[in-house]
């Protein structure tokens, strides 16, 4: 556990769950950010989900019982807000966060604003734009994050309560889909002219 994580365990502990929000924004806010961005490609609709996530993690954060590391959790929290905004249960961050806003504007505009300061686009990250939904967060998740597989298969199953079988079997899933995603994305760097007929073997 990283000493980020010690920190905001004690205040969980404390049941200091503005403390404890406010960290956990703090330390993981611009990569959460970032990742509904690149779910949804839209800076309105990633700020919505990103701002209800923040909510969900006030809300439950002295519930989080450290089944997972706290940044996996916060990715299923974001997962999980990013899949009701695609069910049309879309709210404006104004209102969403009509009753905690004293806690969560300042760390939540925060990490908006250093999100879209530091976004760039190389040419191999817009050809991820033709990949499935899955394989992109895929390969974020992994390639970008740096998240294990079993951290992974927790965030796309939206728990952090599955039993390690599953989590074993979703992992290897995941991580096969995950060449498949590889090899794609190698051929279509290629045709782009981005790699050498021989590079990335």
């Amino acid at each position: 556990m990283s000493n980020e994580d010690d920190l905001i365990t004690t205040l969980i502990q404390r049941a200091d769950a503005t403390a404890a929000t406010q960290a956990i924004v703090e330390r993981y806010g611009v990569e959460i950010f970032s990742y509904l961005h690149s779910l949804f490609k839209d800076d309105d609709v990633a700020s919505d989900a990103f701002a209800t996530a923040c909510e969900n993690v006030y809300k439950s954060v002295l519930s989080f019982r450290g089944d997972s590391s706290v940044r996996t959790w916060f990715y299923i929290v974001a997962r999980n807000a990013a899949h009701r905004q695609t069910r049309g249960k879309r709210h404006r961050n104004v209102d969403r966060l009509s009753a905690v806003a004293s806690v969560l504007e300042s760390p939540i505009r925060t990490a908006t604003e250093a999100f879209r300061r530091t976004s760039t686009k190389s040419a191999i990250h817009k050809l991820r734009e033709s990949l499935t939904e899955e394989e992109r967060e895929i390969l974020l998740l992994r390639i970008d994050r740096n998240l294990s597989w079993l951290e992974i298969a927790a965030v796309c199953s939206s728990s952090a309560e599955n039993t390690e079988d599953d989590l074993k079997r979703e992992a290897a899933r995941l991580r096969k889909q995950f060449e498949r995603a590889k090899a794609r994305l190698r051929e279509l760097a290629k045709h782009a002219g981005l790699l050498g007929e021989n590079d990335g073997d």
